[in-house]
């Protein structure tokens, strides 16, 4: 029996009038997100970074680009010939025309040091040398961070580029939050892909603020059995968190066990040639911001639905406090003083510091470099 033709046009017609509503509405929808809620999303200009075999990567000589989250920042990230970040101001001195009799302190690290999120002058090594400068204390500070590097990384650059720098004293920096899991084997054997749109659902994902609120508002583990549901596997950020947060288990995973191990190595190979180079080492323990506030401490293991009772936030920092004093490196925890301080030091979406948090930093590091301070255990070893 056919439909007849009247019929089926009404039908067809009304179906591309739903259509059409759902698609306006879909429009306004994400209009009003747009203006009223934009929501975060990391976006790089391409050529940040370089392959450096037989090492990971580096970042690119002479590249200048746009570093933003489309919310709390929007920097311009520029690297010198020497690989290092730099104001991007022009009328900035280059190194090469600063005092010649001041000391000159690399500071190396992953996206922390390197000040993701705010301006070259901003970040922590420019404030030291500005801090430092007040107090009559001139120094040369270099920046040597860079996104994405654990201490194997760090060590391996080190080697090859921060001694041709020729530091007086060389400033290691630690984020507790996943240097160790980015230490590992399947973090480092990881391909490193800058602009890659990852089909159409990615693409949906970039282009949709509105899509980004409502996967940000959906309930975690509705979002699990929804994407079971489709075949895919858990969320990549919220998998990493994952892996990261075992930083902080009382009994670390494998995974962490074998951070330790190569962090440990790496930062005792650091230490080794910096002081055959006449280099003076020191350790810098960059807390995160789960372990500074506690709501975000108790959140996140809600999130990750694991028991509180298993896992310890100062965990990482008895763990370096002890390498530190095996090693005899001078050490600063940062934690204390970003626990007593108030104000915003993280950005609410991103999980670096904000322009007041790199100040606290450097003011904590610029007393002991004033003030040395004899490595010893923060606590008890986990």
């Amino acid at each position: 029996m056919s439909v007849p033709t009247s019929r089926l046009r009404r039908l067809m017609g009304n179906l591309m009038a739903l259509a059409a509503s759902v698609l306006v509405s879909l429009l306004l929808a994400e209009g009003a997100v747009r203006w009223l809620a934009p929501q975060p999303l990391v976006e790089t200009e391409p050529g940040l970074y370089e392959a450096d075999p037989p090492r990971r990567f580096r970042l690119q000589p002479g590249h200048r680009g746009r570093i933003s989250n489309l919310v709390e920042f929007d920097t311009i990230g520029r690297i010198d010939a020497r690989g290092l970040r730099v104001a991007d101001d022009p009328a900035s001195p280059p190194p090469s025309q600063r005092e010649s009799d001041a000391r000159r302190l690399l500071v190396v690290g992953d996206s922390f040091v390197f000040g993701w999120g705010v301006d070259a002058e901003d970040a922590l090594p420019a404030q030291l040398e500005a801090i430092l400068a007040a107090r009559e204390d001139a120094a040369s500070v270099e920046n040597g961070g860079v996104p994405g590097y654990g201490l194997p990384d760090v060590a391996d650059w080190f080697e090859v580029y921060g001694l041709d720098l020729a530091p007086d004293v060389l400033i290691v920096c630690v984020f507790l939050g996943n240097d160790l899991l980015d230490a590992t084997e399947a973090a480092r054997a990881a391909p490193w892909v800058e602009g890659d749109s990852g089909g159409v659902r990615r693409s949906l994902h970039r282009g949709s603020h509105f899509l980004r609120l409502v996967k940000r508002s959906a309930p975690p583990g509705l979002q699990r059995r929804l994407r079971a549901l489709v075949g895919l596997d858990e969320a990549w950020e919220l998998a990493y968190l994952r892996q990261a947060f075992g930083s902080f288990a009382k009994d670390p995973p494998p995974a962490i066990e074998e951070g330790r191990v190569a962090s440990s190595r790496s930062l005792a190979r650091l230490a080794e040639r910096a002081r055959q180079a006449g280099v003076e080492p020191m350790l810098v323990l960059l807390p995160a911001a789960l372990q500074v506030d506690s709501e975000r401490w108790l959140a996140t293991t809600r999130l990750l639905e694991v028991d509180p009772m298993l896992y310890d936030p100062e965990v990482p920092n008895r763990f370096f406090a002890r390498q530190a004093a095996e090693l005899g490196l001078p050490l600063v925890d940062l934690l204390p003083s970003f626990r007593a301080a108030e104000g915003p030091l993280y950005f609410t979406y991103d999980p670096h510091w904000t322009v007041a948090g790199h100040r606290l930093a450097a003011e904590r590091i610029a007393r002991s470099l004033l003030r040395p301070e004899a490595p010893a255990l923060s606590a008890p070893d986990a």
